[in-house]
């Protein structure tokens, strides 16, 4: 009996295990433009193309991020690179106002 009990629980633990980190929910991490317009860019490198402009209290959706970059969505589907130092957090934005 003990035997088959450990083995339920553990059956049990491998099962909510193997579902961790699945399915299409995904909370959207948001963000917001901290200076008066900044370029996206199509890539994190000194040599870039601007893809679109940003502008000041812009919410942009946070995608990824890498370096000292973010990759963004903006609202209207342009995504691209924006330096860190120009977002601001949700919190930050209230402190500011």
């Amino acid at each position: 009996m003990p035997k088959r009990l450990l083995f339920v629980a553990i059956f049990l633990l491998l099962s909510l295990l193997a579902g961790c980190k699945r399915g299409p929910l995904k909370h959207a991490e948001m963000m917001y433009v901290s200076v008066t317009q900044a370029n996206l860019r199509d890539r994190v490198s000194a040599v870039y193309n601007k893809v679109a402009t940003v502008q000041a209290g812009e919410a942009v959706e946070v995608l990824e991020k890498q370096k000292r970059f973010i990759h963004v969505k903006t609202s209207s589907g342009k995504d691209g690179w924006i330096e860190e130092r120009y977002q601001i957090g949700r919190a930050s934005c209230r402190e500011r106002v």
